[in-house]
């Protein structure tokens, strides 16, 4: 009889151990370990969609600031709250003495006072008392106006909303603690962004998803950034993905945002190109990650935002990169994870 070599059962388990572990970091592998702190029960809050126009959507969603409610732009493409001094008439918020400023690549600025406040999702949801910006003035291009005691103005970012929630997972020291409230809320610092179908009213923010909400999901590791959120959490370079739109098989590649915050695509053609849409007909191929963990090919049909509109743009605008907007939520489910620096994507 054949001798075997038996080797000790805690030898085995280890080998197996060193080899799952090996296995998770794979970006296509759909297993995700979440934090191993606990965390509150999961969230969902209600996103709707306002389909404002043929070329604008726009996605909002209700937050609570020291108990009163205003509707905010959802923006996956920037970071912060920012919320109209007027929408908050009746409350009592301490400043810290400090003004600040943030510009969005629409063309629009904000300005306004770093103030404190208790922050939460819904009145059931527990929040945390965090820096916001309390907007007193904005330019739109024209110059700088003063916002008054306005709970909302007519501005190409803002549309009829009271500020805007920037989720993204970037921050900079210079906006003195005004970063993404989302993970600096109870729980397990991650979130994931559910668009309904084009068309329908209303999606869904579901905060500290559980394992279970992760099913299906492929991920993309971020590598770090250097400033820290006011909560100690690591901030991500999200804008640095790698994302490919093909137009009728010709491809440009750059690197890529994902922008709930902008209804529309853009692709980066060249230096001087600038917002020019894309001929109906031209079949459209998207694709992110490298490697590839989202695809979906489009026909142009419409010309309609969150549907298939696709403009150019040069450095002027967007600088040299892809923009995904409105019509990549509509496509695909987007999860943040701000603790572990993950993206996930998963196709509705």
């Amino acid at each position: 009889m054949a001798k075997f070599n038996r080797k000790p059962l805690s030898t085995i388990l280890l080998l197996i151990i060193l080899i799952t572990a090996g296995q998770s970091c794979n970006s296509h592998d759909n297993r995700f370990i979440l934090p191993a702190h606990p965390h509150d029960a999961k969230t969902v809050v209600p996103l709707l969609i306002y389909y404002v126009s043929q070329t604008d959507v726009r996605p909002a969603i209700t937050v609570y600031i020291n108990g009163i409610p205003v509707e905010v732009l959802f923006d996956t493409g920037s970071w912060g709250l920012r919320v109209l001094k007027g929408a908050l008439k009746g409350g009592t918020f301490p400043t810290i003495g400090v003004r600040v400023s943030n510009s969005y690549s629409g063309g629009t600025s904000l300005y306004g006072q770093v103030a404190r406040g208790y922050v939460s999702m819904s009145n059931s949801h527990k929040g945390a008392t965090l820096n916001f910006m309390l907007i007193d003035g904005a330019d739109s291009g024209n110059g700088k106006f003063s916002t008054g005691d306005n709970a909302v103005i007519n501005n190409p970012l803002l549309e009829h909303f009271n500020g805007i929630i920037g989720v993204g997972m970037r921050y900079s020291d210079t906006s003195r603690g005004v970063a993404n409230p989302l993970p600096q809320l109870p729980g397990n610092a991650q979130f994931i962004v559910h668009f309904p179908h084009y068309g329908e009213p209303e999606g869904t923010l579901v905060l500290n998803p559980g394992r279970e909400d992760l099913r299906g999901f492929s991920f993309l590791k971020l590598k770090a950034n250097s400033d820290i959120l006011p909560n100690g959490l690591q901030s991500w370079p999200e804008n640095l993905l790698t994302g490919t739109v093909s137009i009728d098989g010709q491809p440009y590649t750059k690197n890529t945002l994902l922008d709930t915050g902008n209804p529309l695509n853009f692709y980066y053609k060249d230096g001087t190109s600038n917002k020019e849409p894309v001929d109906i007909n031209s079949v459209v191929r998207f694709s992110l990650g490298d490697p590839v963990v989202a695809d979906t090919t489009i026909t142009v049909k419409q010309q309609r935002a969150g549907l298939d509109l696709l403009v150019s743009s040069n450095k002027s605008s967007y600088g040299p990169r892809n923009v995904f907007g409105t019509m990549f939520f509509f496509d695909f489910d987007v999860f943040y994870d701000q603790h572990n620096g993950v993206i996930g994507i998963r196709k509705k």
